[in-house]
């Protein structure tokens, strides 16, 4: 029995494409997509409401985990122009309506950020966004394994085809054949004639 590359490599080629539509449908099923939403404290002791992104120059406490929602939190706090001109985190209240302020990184400002990271809960507006959020990265995932499917594919396609249009063409086996035809002798170079 005579070895069939042409055969072999259609059926590795096969084994591979398997393979890689396995590991594009497994990513889409079982890669739980990373949601985070992001609440803003505006103002000294106002309460974070849900924002698209947070303000620039504010300071932030991230919450890893938010039961019940399945999200990640990323709380802002809004910065406040001070008198000299600086972008500062308003921390504590002060006499005459005015707030005291600090730098992002100082310490007033980040025991203030804690506090109110260790005091929050997740609202049913938050839940409600987080669960669209969710369903909106799964459409997603569910987008770009499709497309990394069909793309892989119809690439593993093309190089099959040119490896095979190579190799053929330097074996000489004309296209659409594994082995070139056997030359037959003709009846006249046998008897003699």
């Amino acid at each position: 029995m005579r070895l069939n590359i042409f055969e072999g490599a259609r059926r590795i080629a096969m084994l591979i494409g398997g393979v890689w539509a396995i590991g594009c449908i497994s990513y889409a099923i079982f890669n739980e997509p990373y949601v985070v939403l992001s609440y803003e404290v505006s103002s000294l002791g106002a309460k974070p409401e849900l924002v698209e992104n947070c303000s620039p120059d504010s300071a932030s406490e991230y919450i890893a985990y938010v039961p019940g929602s399945d999200a990640s939190i990323d709380l802002c706090f809004a910065a406040s122009r001070a008198d000299n001109g600086m972008m500062l985190i308003p921390y504590a209240p002060a006499a005459d309506g005015k707030v005291w302020m600090a730098e992002e990184y100082s310490t007033e400002v980040r025991n203030y950020t804690r506090s109110v990271r260790q005091s929050f809960q997740l609202d049913t507006v938050g839940i409600k966004a987080a669960g669209e959020k969710r369903s909106a990265a799964r459409r997603e995932q569910w987008a770009d394994a499709a497309k990394a499917l069909f793309l892989g594919l119809i690439a593993g396609w093309i190089l099959v085809v040119a490896i095979g249009w190579i190799v053929r063409g330097f074996l000489g086996i004309a296209h659409g054949r594994d082995a070139r035809p056997s030359e037959q002798p003709s009846t006249a170079a046998i008897t003699g004639k």
